[in-house]
């Protein structure tokens, strides 16, 4: 009765494929290195060349005015909702922004100066955030607060009577100068660009490892049916060694056996 074998332990693929970008990463890890470095350079550098731009937010409450009854209280406060959207869309009309650019003498058409405007309303709420963009921001805190006021009297004069009494548009909290620039936001930036930099790393070394035809060791000789590494030829280090090496190297006879093998001759 013919003894059991062992059971040889088998790698999972998964683990193999694996092993293999590990050891591509590792041995062209100089090229990924500096591809890295390159991306990263690239944002940090368009980081450095765009302009700063400062952003002032100016926030108006829109409070409902009615009588003192309860159900003229609610009344006021739902028309008050159903307005407010309109509000924000009147922000950034030439109606309100002519009077803007006038009074701070602005060498803009009210379309362009509509695109630094940012009129928004947070959920559930009564309040209009009307937010400035520019390269300076004594201006931005200045058109923010111009905004606001002038879109306070434009509603005041669109507004019939019976309306006038029951929504007053009122500003709580002005714009001020902002200390930092929204944007470019460096931190931001540099994140995104040290993931950009590893990405691109990564897949240069990979790539290169797929289109190279060249065996650097045994992990690089593809497995398969049939396909079994049974020798190595060691790395011989040292000067003249080479010349050496290759000296002692011979090839047996075609008609050999072993003709299509490689052996190495002592002498």
């Amino acid at each position: 009765m013919e003894p059991e074998q062992a059971a040889v332990p088998t790698m999972n693929r998964v683990d193999v494929e694996l092993h293999q970008y590990l050891s591509s990463i590792r041995e062209r890890w100089l090229s990924g290195l500096l591809v890295a470095v390159l991306v990263l350079v690239v944002v940090m550098g368009i980081t450095a060349l765009q302009t700063p731009r400062f952003e002032a937010t100016n926030r108006i409450f829109v409070q409902a005015r009615a009588g003192d009854g309860v159900v003229d209280l609610n009344g006021g406060v739902s028309f008050a909702s159903q307005q407010i959207s309109s509000y924000a869309d009147l922000a950034t009309t030439p109606y309100v922004l002519d009077p803007v650019i006038e009074e701070l003498g602005l060498a803009v058409t009210p379309v362009r100066l509509a695109e630094d405007i940012t009129v928004t309303v947070p959920a559930e709420t009564l309040i209009l955030e009307i937010t400035a963009s520019s390269e300076d921001p004594d201006e931005a805190a200045a058109i923010a607060n111009s905004t606001a006021e002038n879109l306070e009297d434009r509603v005041a004069t669109l507004a019939s009577e019976g309306v006038r009494a029951s929504i007053e548009l009122r500003v709580v909290s002005p714009a001020l100068a902002p200390d930092s620039p929204a944007s470019p936001n460096v931190a931001r930036n540099a994140s995104l660009g040290a993931v950009l930099a590893l990405l691109a790393g990564v897949g240069t070394s990979l790539g290169r490892s797929l289109l190279s035809t060249r065996v650097r060791g045994v992990d690089g000789v593809p497995s398969g049916p049939g396909r079994t590494v049974i020798a190595t030829i060691p790395t011989i280090r040292g000067r003249g060694t080479r010349r050496g090496f290759w000296s002692n190297l011979r090839v047996a006879p075609q008609r050999s056996l072993i003709g299509n093998s490689v052996r190495i001759c002592s002498s």
